[in-house]
């Protein structure tokens, strides 16, 4: 179509009787038939070679027998030394290419160099659309990417298999189903011995699917049919000492497998060694994924085919199937591998002892002086270690066997000296302290062994501690119960009654079984007509309680630490610990500390939803504060935390006389002009406002608190936490002071609060402390509201600054990002709108593209949208600054337009663009 007065259309005609067509249709206008289309233009023009370069295009596409000659006169304009027509030939192409095409593309890129990007493009859609993977965008949905599989295999599009399987395997590298595609894949390539491979991983995993499948659907049958379990358990037993397990695709599998055995064995060194490179990565992830049958299945598949790791392979398969005959292979393959000394002498040990110990010996002494490993040695260490160094065959690990080997059999002097030398070598070994401590307990050395219970339980807690901080997953019970628990039958035996009163203490309150041991262990029997014994075994509370427990400081600590856990955000956490201080403190004969902890837990209690009981437990502490001797910090304590939960029980009135009260008990306490008071104002003066008191006496009570405050922030305290929590409370006020004004129309007077708040929060960050989120959105919100309802485009101005201000402060990275992140934020925001509206992500997707092509192709009315038109300048100025910068961009909201990608795309273009972009 083209517009203006002299448009003119023209018809060209293609298939049969197009010569009759044309004579019947020149009346109406200009018309071609296909051969004058073929025949080219007289004129030579740049005009009439583009025209007829696009007429080639539709008959290359719709010209059945003038197809071919249509191309090929397309691929000889490539070669035209003019640009224009270089270009059109190419865009007319496009959609009939094939090999001829791409060839012709390569010839002419040859010559010019400006279509290389373009012979790369074209190439890679002729093979993307040849192997079946044109349309198959990115995904790590397994339906999906299982679906592509098996349309490919079915189709013999084994790219397409290959690649929808590499995305599977991934993620998921012993997929049974993904292993069967991906190995049909490589035999349809020619890859036969990584098809023989991934076939012997596959059939494994595939029985072991097959065999959950079974024993689940035992289960739902035994609840349905009692009276079948019989049979069903013997099934399970045939399936389990007979490889019968199998269905259609298992078979298929096996028979894969005895097929490809036969087709491989003559393949080059090179080839092998190429193979051997690619198998070592899937064993190295499998192993330290423990898929253990993966692993078993593909060193089967392949032993004898690779020269160079068959002891490796020898050695996965002889360890999985315990058998020494095939350890021994791998041990001659690999005679100075220790993993596979060790798994020998471990095998051998089930039949013969003191061969076994003397195998373990014999390594020992290797290991204490290793030396330079072979390269089939190195394979095996370095697949073992795959699961984790603690894995791999060390002199400590041989101790440890030797160690538990000499403890089984009673050993005790000797299991004690190795356990000695297996926690020099290994200080991490929580074993060998075990071993260490309880050998000496049976050796009848019970001073020995109540040191060596002292190490053990240091230890331990040292390594818990430490595989907590590293996310460790430990497996099994604690094992420091049962050392306090063995430290007290020591303790006991030797007649340390006290500390073995402390170490029963422990191990019964941290767990129960203990109790029961006890009253039968004859190593206690000093205690049992103990009064405190017999408290602890019956799990008394206050029996219960440790040495540092019945302390009062232990006790205050408590308190002090579930406060702080509730300002870190740790609720859960806190409330534990509040109800653990509560709960000490009442076997403590100190009313304040009771009321301190009440008043504490009540909180707690309130904040997590339990407002009743919080109340009653406020009301305990407040009781308890009543008394003379409580002081009145504690007083104020009190007052305050009942405060809050009658606050949130809605007893507004309550709330504000517990308040007064506790503003009466700090300045009691502390003095007039002590920060403390400024949080009872913000309490009182929140009250206040939500009982919507007059203005006057509201503004009042927020000047009091802003007064104290102000005072003690002037005399320039140290910037420590006092000081942080006293520039919390007065942002606080301000916030209540900027509302009050606000409420009363009065915009222009809430406005220079809000801006004090937001210098004291520069403030705070300047000194070290980094303001509450939560407290700067409110500082933000409120000065949006106030910038969008201002008369005076000064106070609009004003308030404006402000917003931006606690933005930038909202907004993580260096200073110097945060203009261009402020743009990415609004940006979000937009789409929150957009998406408000009704707009699908696909659409905001391929707006947000728009812009990153500079935006012409918008509507005038989108293209200035603010936002949008700030993200233009930020990509101009990323783009000064970074040539590469729009090419990256591009290709990151490549994935906008998926489902669900859209906040991801804009987050990674967001990480690209802001540190190169330079705007004020």
């Amino acid at each position: 179509m083209t517009r203006g007065r002299a448009a003119t259309v023209t018809v060209r005609v293609i298939g049969p009787n197009e010569g009759a067509i044309v004579s019947e249709l020149a009346g109406l206008g200009p018309a071609r038939s296909m051969g004058d289309a073929l025949q080219g233009p007289k004129d030579k023009s740049d005009v009439s070679v583009i025209v007829h370069a696009f007429e080639l295009g539709t008959i290359a596409f719709f010209g059945d027998d003038a197809a071919a000659e249509a191309k090929r006169a397309l691929c000889a304009l490539l070669a035209d030394e003019r640009d224009l027509v270089r270009w059109s030939a190419l865009e007319a192409v496009m959609p009939s290419v094939d090999q001829e095409v791409v060839d012709a593309v390569a010839a002419a890129a040859e010559r010019h160099a400006e279509l290389r990007p373009a012979h790369e493009r074209i190439k890679a859609f002729f093979v993307a659309r040849e192997d079946g993977t044109l349309g198959d965008h990115d995904t790590d949905d397994r339906f999906e990417l299982l679906s592509r599989a098996r349309e490919g295999a079915r189709d013999e599009k084994w790219r397409r298999v290959a690649k929808a399987m590499d995305a599977l395997l991934a993620e998921s590298p012993w997929d049974d189903e993904g292993l069967y595609l991906r190995a049909l894949a490589h035999e349809g390539e020619g890859e036969l011995l990584q098809a023989l491979f991934l076939f012997g991983a596959a059939e494994a995993e595939l029985v072991s699917s097959e065999k959950v499948q079974r024993s689940v659907a035992r289960s739902e049958s035994a609840e349905d049919a009692e009276d079948e379990d019989e049979e069903e358990e013997g099934e399970g037993e045939e399936e389990a000492d007979g490889d019968v397990v199998s269905n259609e695709t298992i078979e298929i599998a096996r028979a894969k497998l005895a097929t490809l055995r036969e087709r491989t064995g003559d393949e080059s060194a090179e080839a092998r060694a190429k193979v051997a490179a690619w198998v070592s990565p899937w064993l190295h992830e499998w192993e330290s994924r423990v898929q253990v049958g993966a692993v078993h299945g593909g060193a089967k598949a392949l032993c004898g085919k690779l020269p160079d790791l068959d002891p490796l392979f020898s050695f996965i398969v002889g360890r999985y199937d315990g058998n020494e005959a095939t350890l021994e292979m791998a041990l001659k393959g690999a005679p100075d591998a220790p993993s596979v000394a060790l798994s020998i002498a471990h095998a051998v040990l089930k039949r013969d002892e003191d061969e076994g110990l003397r195998r373990m010996n014999e390594l020992r002494e290797r290991l204490r002086s290793p030396k330079e490993m072979s390269a089939a040695a190195r394979a095996i260490e370095d697949f073992v270690a795959a699961r984790g160094e603690k894995y791999r065959a060390t002199e400590a690990s041989v101790v440890e066997i030797l160690a538990q080997r000499a403890y089984d059999a009673k050993k005790y002097d000797e299991a004690a000296l190795l356990a000695d030398e297996l926690c020099a070598l290994d200080p991490d070994t929580g074993l060998g302290w075990q071993l260490r401590a309880n050998a000496r307990i049976f050796a009848l050395k019970h001073d020995e062994s109540i040191a060596a219970y002292d190490d053990a339980i240091a230890a331990l807690d040292r390594i818990y501690t430490k595989g907590k901080e590293e996310g460790s997953i430990f497996f099994g019970d604690d094992a420091r119960p049962g050392m306090f628990f063995n430290r007290g039958c020591a303790q006991a035996k030797v007649g340390r009654k006290k500390e073995a009163l402390e170490s029963l203490r422990v191990a019964i309150r941290e767990s129960e079984k203990y109790a029961a041991m006890a009253i039968d262990d004859d190593y206690l029997e000093s205690l049992f007509e103990e009064p405190e014994f017999k408290a602890i075994v019956a799990r008394e509370p206050r029996a219960l309680r440790t040495a540092e427990e019945r302390e009062p400081t232990w006790v205050k600590a408590l308190i002090i630490r579930s406060r702080e856990e509730q300002q870190a955000g740790d609720v859960q956490k806190a409330l534990a610990t509040a109800t653990r201080a509560a709960e000490l403190a009442g076997f403590l004969d100190d009313r304040a500390m009771l009321a301190e902890a009440l008043a504490v837990l009540g909180r707690m209690q309130a904040f997590m939803g339990s407002v009743e009981t919080g109340l009653e437990t406020t009301a305990r502490a407040v009781e308890l504060a009543s008394s003379s001797d409580v002081p009145p910090d504690v007083r104020a304590l009190v007052s305050a935390q009942r405060g809050i939960c009658l606050q949130a029980s809605g007893d507004l009135e309550g709330a504000e006389a517990a308040y007064l009260e506790s503003f009466e008990a700090r300045k009691t306490a502390f003095g007039d002009d002590h920060p403390v008071l400024v949080k009872s104002m913000v309490s009182v003066a929140g009250v206040a406002l939500e009982r919507d008191r007059p203005a006057a006496e509201v503004e009042g009570l927020l000047g009091r608190g802003i007064d104290i405050a102000t005072r003690f922030l002037e005399k320039s305290p140290p910037k420590d936490h006092v000081w942080a929590e006293a520039i919390d409370d007065l942002v606080s006020l301000l916030i209540r002071r900027t509302l009050l004004r606000q409420r009363a129309d009065d915009v222009a007077g809430a406005v220079p609060p809000l801006a004090l708040a937001m210098d004291r929060l520069d403030e705070q960050r300047a000194g070290g402390f980094v303001p509450m989120a939560a407290v700067l959105e409110q500082v933000r919100s409120f000065a949006d509201i106030l910038a969008g309802s201002a008369e005076s485009t000064e106070v609009a101005a004003a308030a404006a600054d402000i917003r931006r201000r606690a933005e930038d402060q909202l907004i993580p990275g260096p200073p110097e990002e945060r203009a261009a992140r402020r743009v990415f934020r609004n940006v979000k925001l937009l789409i929150g709108q957009l998406r408000a509206g009704g707009v699908d992500d696909e659409r905001i997707a391929s707006t947000l593209q728009e812009v990153v092509r500079g935006g012409a192709g918008l509507p005038d009315e989108v293209r200035d949208i603010p936002a949008l038109a700030d993200l233009r300048r930020v990509l101009a100025s990323a783009a000064a600054n970074e040539s590469t910068i729009l090419v990256t961009a591009a290709m990151a909201l490549q994935m906008a337009a998926m489902p669900g990608e859209l906040d991801a795309a804009l987050t990674q273009l967001e990480e690209l663009v802001a540190p190169c972009a330079s705007i004020g």
